[in-house]
């Protein structure tokens, strides 16, 4: 902003200066009572966490007690559970399941190669090949070469950038926002 393009008189771009500069300051002064309020509240909500800590900690203890009681009761009797494996008691699924389990591999290179050599009528079923583009460098390309390869850059010129550098009030704000967001979804 040191420079003053020619068609602009310095004094205009003076009293412009001035008019950006007190926005800024509106700005900042806003962004201020924002994240104040955001703080305040945020320490309410850690005092009511606190005060209900103890209740939550003491009603999840009871949860997982009542949980290994169920569990162990289901053990005992298994026969209560062969057709139907499962039931719906109050709300909770109750019973026996077969576990899905898990596959193990420990070298996918090796495997890969094994599949190839001893099952290859199932190889595409088995192994996937996947081909993906490299964004660092497509932005190294320049624009004809992107249009000769069927891509295009988009939203590459100027653009107005207001970005506080306090980042603390934007994830305060983020997981407020996050959290109020869940909590309407919760309540839907």
């Amino acid at each position: 902003m040191n420079a003053v393009p020619k068609s602009v008189s310095a004094p205009d771009t003076t009293v412009a200066l001035a008019i950006v500069e007190e926005r800024t300051k509106n700005y900042r002064h806003a962004r201020d009572l924002l994240a104040s309020r955001l703080r305040q509240l945020e320490d309410e909500m850690d005092a009511a966490k606190r005060r209900a800590m103890p209740l939550i900690t003491s009603a999840l203890g009871a949860a997982k007690a009542a949980e290994g009681e169920l569990s162990a009761a289901i053990q005992e009797r298994p026969e209560l559970f062969v057709k139907p494996r499962t039931l719906i008691v109050h709300a909770i699924k109750i019973g026996i399941e077969k576990q899905k389990g898990k596959i193990i591999v420990d070298d996918a290179d090796r495997t890969v190669e094994l599949i190839r050599k001893y099952l290859p009528d199932q190889f595409d079923a088995l192994v996937k090949t996947r081909h993906k583009l490299v964004k660092a460098g497509l932005n190294q390309l320049k624009a004809q070469e992107l249009k000769r390869i069927g891509a295009e850059a988009t939203d590459a010129g100027d653009v107005v950038v207001i970005r506080p550098v306090d980042s603390d009030l934007e994830k305060l704000l983020n997981a407020f926002l996050k959290t109020d967001e869940t909590s309407v979804e919760e309540d839907a």
